[in-house]
């Protein structure tokens, strides 16, 4: 199909859905019969030896600690202090106490080698479950293709290492979807930077107001972030339609998720973590670094803080400059980013920009996934960061909040399609370099807008003041307004950027 294959099952109608359903019903059983049949000598062989089922066993070259060694009070504890700044003394003594004496380091290497062992334990099962499909599919790859285009899976685990007498829990969200998102999240590529024979991973904390603790891979590739069971639980929900996005827009600025899973770190508390690619490319030295939303309200770093934000770029005068096809190319990419964001009714999320400056570096990266200035002087990362805010009831309250005290429009906290577009039209006008003409991918759209008659009157006191506004998806253009008339003539042009998708 031209159609992605997510895109094309979903405007089928509901009836041929359903027998659709029950051709794939019939396909996986005779398939799985197929398996069986071809499977059933080996597990009676490993029967008779006394090796079935067989244990998945791995020997982490990482010291583990066992949960009774250090005691834990509240592993909840542990997670959320984690998440706190380290600088500030009183923070790290919190999260240390948790731990029942032991350091802050020890609950920090307990935490990693828990992480360690979800990881190289899913990523090793996908990749025998891989090269068993190809032995039982023979070259014809329809097993294969099933496997990459299943909507959603969750699959349990345990690990028997250690970590609590009778193995610890966890579970593995859609590992075929990261695998096969692209090459840079397959399992491969998590071994070789998270598993069991890759480095220390490297603690780090952020200034955002949810204050997050997440790992930083020794490689510098792959973040390990804890996230909430609403945000975990939105994330699993959008990963059919985020693959075929992906897929659909390869040059799409959204962050590469690698993974998402659900952990059990002490007696029956569980949490959600998930695994993702870095925005910053390991071999370039990111010089300044700035998380924009688009809003101006409160959008300014704190003493102390080293991540800018909007009002920080806005008066250092910064401008992402590249040439004028990137330009198009980037813009028309986050605009459907933030289309699809405002689709699943999320907000609140950023614009993660780096700059790295060649002249400042020693050493200069021959090759990076970096985007060169238009002069060569600067070097750009731009990734779509921290997009799993629900616009919930908690976040329209605050709208409503910010709303009476007369920031309802300004503030980072509004309605997800305005919050779509406002980002779209702050990227535009302020984070890339403005361009006369401002086109896009596919040109200018340009209205002439001449007059109107007998427009209905909507004040009650005079007449209306009307004016014009003309939207093509996220962008819009207005007319001047016109006081006290309700046959006005405007006899102007309104243009707008066009785009081919």
């Amino acid at each position: 199909f031209k159609l992605a294959p997510y895109r094309y099952f979903q405007q089928l109608p509901s009836e041929l859905l359903e027998v659709h359903l029950n051709v794939c019903h019939g396909l996986l059983r005779s398939t799985a019969l197929r398996c069986g049949e071809t499977l059933e000598p080996m597990v009676q062989e490993l029967k008779a030896q006394g090796q079935w089922p067989p244990a998945l066993e791995l020997q982490s070259s990482k010291a583990v600690v066992a949960e009774g060694e250090i005691g834990f009070a509240s592993n909840d504890a542990i997670m959320a202090t984690h998440l706190q700044n380290d600088d500030d003394p009183q923070k790290a003594t919190s999260r240390a106490s948790v731990c029942a004496g032991e350091s802050a380091e020890t609950a920090d290497r307990f935490l990693q080698n828990l992480v360690r062992l979800c990881v190289n334990t899913s990523c090793t099962a996908l990749l025998r479950r891989q090269r068993l499909l190809e032995k039982l599919d023979a070259g014809h790859g329809k097993l294969e293709a099933y496997m990459r285009h299943i909507p959603l899976s969750r699959r349990s685990g345990l690990l028997k290492q250690g970590l609590k007498p009778d193995g610890q829990k966890f579970e593995v969200f859609c590992a075929e979807i990261f695998h096969t998102l692209e090459e840079q999240t397959s399992a491969t590529a998590l071994l070789e930077s998270l598993g069991e024979s890759s480095g220390e991973y490297k603690s780090l904390s952020t200034n955002s107001k949810s204050g997050e603790f997440f790992f930083l891979s020794h490689d510098r590739k792959f973040l390990i972030k804890t996230v909430s069971e609403a945000e975990g639980r939105l994330l699993f929900r959008m990963l059919p339609e985020y693959q075929d996005h992906i897929h659909s827009l390869p040059a799409s600025l959204l962050v590469r998720f690698a993974g998402l899973y659900h952990v059990e770190v002490g007696s029956g508390s569980w949490k959600y973590f998930l695994v993702m690619k870095s925005v910053f490319d390991p071999s370039c030295e990111i010089h300044a670094h700035y998380d924009l939303k688009g809003s101006l309200y409160h959008r300014k770093k704190k003493e102390g803080e080293s991540c800018g934000k909007d009002e920080d770029w806005i008066n250092a005068k910064l401008l992402v400059q590249v040439p004028e096809p990137r330009r198009r190319q980037m813009l028309e990419a986050h605009e459907a980013d933030v289309s699809f964001l405002k689709g699943h009714d999320v907000m609140d999320y950023s614009v993660l920009v780096g700059i790295h400056y060649p002249e400042r570096s020693q050493s200069a990266a021959s090759k990076h996934c970096g985007i060169v200035a238009a002069g060569g002087k600067e070097v750009y990362f731009l990734g779509l960061i921290d997009f799993l805010i629900h616009f919930g009831l908690r976040k329209q309250a605050e709208h409503l909040l910010r709303a009476a005290q007369g920031h309802g429009a300004d503030t980072s906290c509004v309605d997800p399609a305005d919050y779509a577009a406002r980002q779209a039209r702050f990227l535009r006008s302020s984070i890339f370099s403005p361009a006369e003409p401002d086109m896009g991918t596919a040109g200018i759209l340009k209205v002439q807008v001449i007059s109107a008659k007998n427009l209905r009157n909507a004040d009650w006191v005079g007449a209306s003041d009307p004016y014009v506004v003309v939207t093509v998806g996220l962008q819009s253009a207005q007319t001047h307004v016109i006081k006290d008339n309700l046959n006005p003539t405007w006899n102007c042009t309104l243009s707008l950027p066009l785009n081919n998708s």
